[in-house]
């Protein structure tokens, strides 16, 4: 596959939303237009068949949307899918139906649960700056251990995209919990956290870290948790946004729940990595703008219904 052209990701927000007529056909049809040009690829990744299934599941007719959805999405990108092959720490493109992709993962029992794992390990690292065992945590209000997460649900050959957003369900609330627990001793208050941008938001983050460790800071602490896991530096930009997300960073809702969490960082993971991210996802927009500045990325961070006008100029 050819990775010279511009590589476009689009948020699901940006794909439902051309698919629903939210955004104007014109974006489509240009998407796909400079596609058939060589003058970009526009993927898609897992987590857009995650978030397809997830977001069906109260709909009635949900068998029909979801088809449609995929014909949506085989139409924008073209069946170009993009991966993370965490075995090789490399990431590659390969051309399948949306659909077939999602069948293959029944059989071949591929692993949907590296966001759920770094989530974890996230979480364990900041909280031993408290030092509370947050294995401890856990077991005593759920009686859920990560180990058994991993093998029994992660890995459920009949269906992996439920299995994950199962767990994640189940976890939303403790999760929340012990971690607001965590965040409350270090002083930060979301609304507060909410009304910063840039240097002031990650200056008020690491004075308040400072009052518990003078050897970590807020990147520091993302770093030391990437060790963790195998490849992990490629997964920096989701773990900047997962730690932003759950100390309250454009928190737009009181309930948010941990799948938010992981579809997000699951998007930034490539989208920080193409030359161009669309989003019509306020807060995420927001966000990818913070962590690309942060890590001084070369990313054009594109709000969608500015996406025209700067696709023409490509």
């Amino acid at each position: 596959m050819d990775i010279k052209v511009k590589i476009i990701y689009l948020d699901w927000n940006v794909i439902n939303h051309l698919h629903d007529g939210i955004l104007p056909i014109e974006l489509k049809n240009l998407l796909i237009s400079l596609q058939e040009e060589r003058k970009i690829i526009c993927p898609y990744t897992a987590e857009h068949l995650s978030e397809l299934y997830r977001d069906s599941d109260s709909i009635q007719d949900s068998e029909h949307r979801i088809l449609a959805l995929i014909k949506t999405l085989s139409e924008i990108t073209k069946n170009i899918l993009w991966y993370f092959d965490y075995r090789d720490n490399n990431y590659y493109f390969k051309k399948i139906h949306p659909y077939q992709y999602y069948l293959n993962q029944k059989e071949e029992k591929e692993e949907y649960g590296f966001s759920i794992r770094f989530l974890y390990r996230l979480i364990f690292y900041f909280m031993k700056f408290q030092t509370i065992k947050f294995t401890r945590i856990i077991s005593k209000q759920s009686r859920i251990k990560f180990k058994d997460i991993h093998i029994k649900t992660i890995y459920d050959p009949n269906n992996p995209i439920g299995s994950l957003m199962l767990i994640t369900r189940n976890l939303t609330e403790i999760n929340t919990r012990a971690f607001e627990l965590q965040r409350n001793k270090l002083n930060l208050c979301p609304k507060e956290l909410n009304s910063l941008v840039g240097d002031e938001l990650i200056k008020k983050i690491n004075d308040e870290i400072g009052k518990w460790t003078k050897t970590h800071d807020f990147n520091s602490i993302v770093d030391s948790s990437l060790q963790y896991q195998k490849g992990g530096q490629f997964y920096k930009e989701a773990g900047l946004n997962t730690f932003l997300e759950m100390m309250g960073y454009h928190k737009d809702k009181k309930s948010i729940t941990i799948e938010s969490k992981l579809s997000d960082s699951n998007h930034l993971i490539f989208g920080l990595k193409a030359h161009t991210f669309i989003t019509h996802d306020k807060r995420l927009f927001n966000r990818a703008l913070q962590i690309a500045n942060m890590e001084d990325l070369t990313t054009k961070v594109i709000w969608a219904k500015d996406a025209i006008n700067y696709l023409e100029s490509i």
